[in-house]
C-alpha cells in the first residue's frame, strides 16, 4: 500500500490505488464451419511444343497426286480420308501448285490453350472437354481418340504436348488420385507444390500407374513420342539421357532452349527442371519461353539434372558488369546430392566459358541432382547440361565442335500416342 500511494503521487497517475480488477471469463469463438472438398484435378492449359524432325520420321516430307486421282470424282466420306492426318502431330495441307507459297513450320505449329481472362470461349470449353476426359466423364467423344490414333482410354496426349493440371492443396479430404497412362510412347509427368517445388519428376514408356504425392497443387503431363528404350524404373532423365535426334543425346539447357512453364519459377527443359530464384514475370501465362527471356534479371537459378549424368558442363557468357580477375568471386556453384571435381576443365570461346565437372559420386537414393549457381551481372549463365559420358570423351568434342546447339527441343518424335486419365486410390 505503501508503494501504491507513492507511485499514486506521480503527475498524471490516478489518486485512488486499484486494489482489484473486475474480470469476466469469454468463451472462445467456435471454430468456423469449413467444407471440405475431394482432390479432383482441373485441366489449366494445353502447351504445345513444335515438332522437330526425328529420327523416327520418314525420310518423305511431301506427297503428291497425280492428274489421273484428281480426275476421279470422290465422295464426302473418301475426301475426309484423305484429309486426315495420318499421325499426331501431321497434319494435310492442299497445295494447289508446287511453286505457291507455303506455311512455315511456325505459323502450322498447334497453338497453346491456357486458361485465363484472355481465353475464348471455344478454348475454354474445349478445355473442359479434355480435362473431363482425363477423369474418366463420357463428355469425350470417340472423334479424340480417332484423332490421335489410338483407342487408350483418358484425354488425348500427343507428341510435343504438356497437360498442366491444378489440384486444391486446402481444406481437402481423401488421398490424390492414381494416374493411368496407357499407350506406346513415352511420357513424363512433374508434381509441384504450392511454392514449385518438384514432388515428382520421373520420365516412363508405355502404360504405367503413378500415385500422385500428397501437396501436389500442380501437376504436368508431357507426350514425348514413340521411344526404344525401357528404363528399369521411371526416373528422370529415364528416356531423354538415353535417346536424341542426334547421336549423342545431352539433357538440361541452354539459352536457346524452349522451355516449358508450369509456374511463373518453375520450367521444364529436355530431362531436367530449372527453379528460377526470383519471380520477374508471368511465365505461365506464356505457356513456353525461350530460356534466354525467363533468366532475364536473375542472380541464382536451380537446375535438376539425372543421377546418372557423368559429366557437369556450365556455359557462361560474360555480361554488363565488371569482370573479376577470379572467377571464383563472381560465380558461385553447390551441389546437392552429388560431388563433383574441386578444379573444372575450362574451354574458352570469346566472350563464352564453358567450365566441365567429372561428378564423382551420386547419392544412391537421391531422386534428381540440384545445380544451384548464383553469380554477379559480370556473367550470364547460358547453359546447364549434363551427359551420360566422363569427361575425357566430352572435352575433346566440346573443344572442337559447336557448342550452340547441343540441346534438342521437343519429343524425340512425331509418333506414338497415350491417354491420359485420373482413378481414385
Amino acid at each position: 500500500a505503501d508503494v501504491l500511494h507513492r507511485v499514486a503521487g506521480h503527475k498524471g497517475l490516478a489518486a485512488e490505488p486499484v486494489l482489484s480488477v473486475k474480470t469476466e471469463v469469454v468463451p472462445p469463438a467456435p471454430p468456423i464451419a469449413t467444407k471440405l472438398q475431394r482432390i479432383v484435378p482441373e485441366l489449366r492449359a494445353v502447351v504445345r511444343q513444335r515438332v522437330e524432325p526425328s529420327k523416327a520420321g520418314a525420310a518423305s516430307v511431301r506427297t503428291t497426286v497425280s492428274d489421273e486421282l484428281r480426275a476421279v470424282r470422290l465422295n464426302a466420306g473418301e475426301m475426309a480420308a484423305l484429309r486426315q492426318a495420318p499421325m499426331p502431330g501431321a497434319a494435310v495441307w492442299h497445295q494447289p501448285a508446287a511453286a505457291q507459297t507455303r506455311a512455315t513450320g511456325v505459323a502450322m505449329a498447334a497453338p497453346t490453350v491456357l486458361q485465363s481472362a484472355a481465353s475464348t470461349t471455344r478454348e475454354r470449353q474445349w478445355l473442359t472437354q479434355v480435362g473431363a476426359a482425363a477423369l474418366g466423364s463420357p463428355q469425350r467423344s470417340d472423334s479424340q481418340a480417332a484423332r490421335r490414333g489410338g483407342n487408350e482410354p483418358g484425354a488425348a496426349l500427343d507428341p510435343g504436348s504438356t497437360l498442366r493440371f491444378a489440384l486444391p492443396t486446402r481444406d481437402i479430404e481423401g488421398k490424390p488420385p492414381v494416374l493411368v497412362l496407357s499407350g506406346d510412347a513415352a511420357a513424363r509427368v512433374t508434381a509441384l507444390d504450392r511454392v514449385g517445388e518438384p514432388l515428382l519428376d520421373v520420365e516412363t514408356v508405355g502404360s504405367i500407374k503413378l500415385v500422385v504425392p500428397p501437396g501436389t497443387a500442380w501437376l504436368s503431363v508431357t507426350g514425348l513420342g514413340r521411344s526404344a528404350q525401357q528404363p528399369e524404373a521411371p526416373a528422370l532423365g529415364a528416356v531423354t539421357l538415353d535417346e536424341a535426334t542426334d547421336a549423342v543425346p545431352v539433357v538440361g539447357w541452354q539459352s536457346h532452349t524452349e522451355l516449358v512453364a508450369l509456374t511463373d519459377t518453375t520450367l521444364l527443359a529436355r530431362g531436367a527442371l530449372l527453379r528460377l530464384s526470383a519471380r520477374t514475370s508471368a511465365l505461365s501465362e506464356r505457356g513456353c519461353v525461350r530460356a534466354q527471356a525467363a533468366l532475364d534479371q536473375q542472380t541464382g537459378l536451380e537446375t535438376h539434372l539425372p543421377t546418372r549424368i557423368r559429366t557437369l558442363a556450365l556455359v557462361l557468357d560474360e555480361g554488363p558488369g565488371e569482370p573479376s580477375a577470379d572467377l571464383a568471386s563472381s560465380l558461385g556453384l553447390s551441389m546437392r546430392y552429388a560431388q563433383v571435381s574441386e578444379e573444372p576443365t575450362l574451354i574458352l570461346a570469346g566472350t563464352r566459358t564453358m567450365l566441365i565437372y567429372e561428378v564423382t559420386e551420386a547419392a544412391a537414393d537421391a531422386p534428381w541432382l540440384v545445380v544451384a549457381l548464383a553469380h554477379t551481372d559480370a556473367w550470364r549463365v547460358a547453359g546447364v547440361m549434363g551427359f551420360a559420358a566422363p569427361p575425357s570423351v566430352w572435352v575433346p568434342l566440346l573443344a572442337e565442335g559447336e557448342l550452340d546447339a547441343l540441346v534438342e527441343d521437343g519429343p524425340l518424335s512425331a509418333s506414338g500416342s497415350l491417354g491420359v486419365q485420373f482413378i481414385e486410390d
